[in-house]
């Protein structure tokens, strides 16, 4: 914002900003400047910088007895209709609000129904508007973006999911496959990919090991996209747990 004012009209801002409303400013910089700056603009430029013209709104006495007498039930957009209204003047919401909060005056209003208030829509349940059943579902209708079961669908992450029961049960492909063919998959174990690729879920391509020996194939770099060298990998940090297992016992002893 500050990049559109040259340095002589932020300081003019600056220094006449005091006492004058933005359509005053907003003129009297176009003016002397023959520019053609919007209120908008001058009251971004005021904003930004934080500068405070110092006007108060002030209200006759006859408008503020006004508003005290009819403050009580109306909310602040009604109030501001009645008065402007009553006196023809052209106050916003935000002023009249400012003028009841500075005078603590209330409307009593709290947003709340009051203790007995019957419905307008009571008794009406189940009753709708002549039409509106043409945009029913019909008992047995099957929406357009279903996917039936054996559905697959890949996330973010590039593993596949496949649905294997309505209406919306999916699971991982990998996991379900191991399972269908080896039994459950024991606590702590996970099942990963020999070559490395998540959508091939053939079940020779599926590796059971625990999340420590996934640690250790990790850590060690003994990952591969190689079969083969995936099952040497597992063998070798199975070998790496025994032997911190090993030493953790001898540890133990001494």
């Amino acid at each position: 914002m500050n990049r559109i004012f040259p340095d002589n009209i932020k300081t003019f801002i600056f220094e006449n900003a005091k006492g004058k409303k933005n359509t005053e400013l907003t003129e009297l910089v176009n003016r002397i400047f023959g520019t053609s700056y919007t209120v908008k603009q001058i009251q971004s430029f005021k904003g930004f910088n934080k500068i405070k013209s110092g006007l108060v709104q002030k209200f006759p006495d006859v408008i503020i007895s006004f508003i005290k007498e009819n403050v009580k039930g109306k909310s602040t957009s009604e109030l501001t209709v009645l008065v402007n209204q009553t006196f023809s003047t052209a106050y916003t919401e935000a002023q009249i609000k400012t003028c009841k909060t500075n005078r603590s005056l209330s409307s009593g209003l709290t947003g709340y129904f009051p203790k007995g208030h019957i419905p307008h829509n009571k008794g009406l349940k189940g009753i709708c508007s002549p039409g509106c059943e043409k945009g029913w579902f019909k008992k047995g209708n099957t929406p357009k973006n279903h996917r039936p079961v054996g559905s697959e669908r890949i996330d973010t992450d590039g593993y596949v999911y496949i649905k294997i029961k309505e209406p919306r049960t999916w699971v991982l492909k990998h996991v379900h496959t191991y399972e269908k063919h080896k039994g459950p998959i024991p606590q702590g174990m996970i099942v990963t990919f020999k070559d490395g690729n998540k959508q091939n879920c053939n079940i020779e391509n599926l590796l059971l090991m625990s999340r420590s020996e996934s640690m250790i194939m990790t850590s060690f770099r003994l990952r591969s996209k190689n079969p083969e060298l995936m099952g040497t990998g597992l063998l070798i940090s199975k070998i790496i747990l025994q032997k911190n297992k090993l030493k953790r016992n001898l540890g133990g002893k001494k």
